[in-house]
């Protein structure tokens, strides 16, 4: 848990500007026509998460980006670009993920249900200084399955410490590789001081 929320590490590349302008004005006489380009870089843009259908066209969906701008994606890419934010964040994942920080800790686990079948997820956090309130996301993804789940929670509490919530699928979806992260910018305990303490997004990755 950290005072001030951290972003994903990755993302999907997206044009900050690429324009090109040609100059209409009639050239002066024995002149040769000009065209002037503009062209500023190519920026990765972090992914926050997929937000569902566009409005009115069920062929594309939203992504907003940890620039607070919302894009719109075919349908039939959403799949790539939630299996790119499971893959591009490996490397912070662990079988069971815990992410200290100034104010407190938060934690992911996932697990077989009872059944033997995926998934059951457990998440939660401890903090410093006694919490009034929470909210909390984690997404769920099974990476060869197309499993795909996001739990929330939130609400008062009773100047606690800690607090633990999770989940459990309804469905049997197929064995293979699972992947849960909770959303740092929208996981948070608001402390007994008035202070916002934000999770730092840990995450967990097993083959189930």
């Amino acid at each position: 848990m950290r005072e001030r929320g951290m972003k994903w590490t990755v993302g999907i590349l997206i044009t900050a500007s690429m324009v090109a302008a040609s100059l209409a004005a009639t050239p002066a006489a024995g002149a040769s026509s000009a065209v002037t380009s503009i062209r500023t870089a190519m920026t990765l843009v972090p992914v926050i998460r997929v937000l569902g259908p566009t409005a009115g066209r069920s062929e594309r969906v939203n992504i907003l980006l940890a620039s607070g701008e919302t894009i719109s994606i075919p349908a039939a890419d959403e799949s790539l670009v939630n299996r790119r934010m499971a893959e591009g964040a490996k490397g912070s994942t662990s079988p069971d993920a815990t992410i200290s920080g100034s104010c407190g800790s938060s934690n992911v686990y996932i697990y077989d249900k009872s059944n033997g079948h995926p998934i059951r997820m457990t998440t939660g956090f401890t903090v410093k200084h006694e919490a009034v309130s929470y909210s909390w996301e984690v997404i769920e993804l099974g990476l060869s399955s197309g499993y795909d789940y996001t739990y929330t929670a939130g609400g008062g509490l009773d100047f606690d410490s800690s607090w633990s919530g999770g989940h459990t699928s309804t469905e049997n979806p197929a064995h293979g590789t699972y992947y849960a992260h909770v959303v740092a910018d929208d996981s948070y305990a608001l402390l007994d001081t008035g202070d916002i303490c934000t999770s730092g997004g840990p995450s967990a990755q097993k083959s189930l």
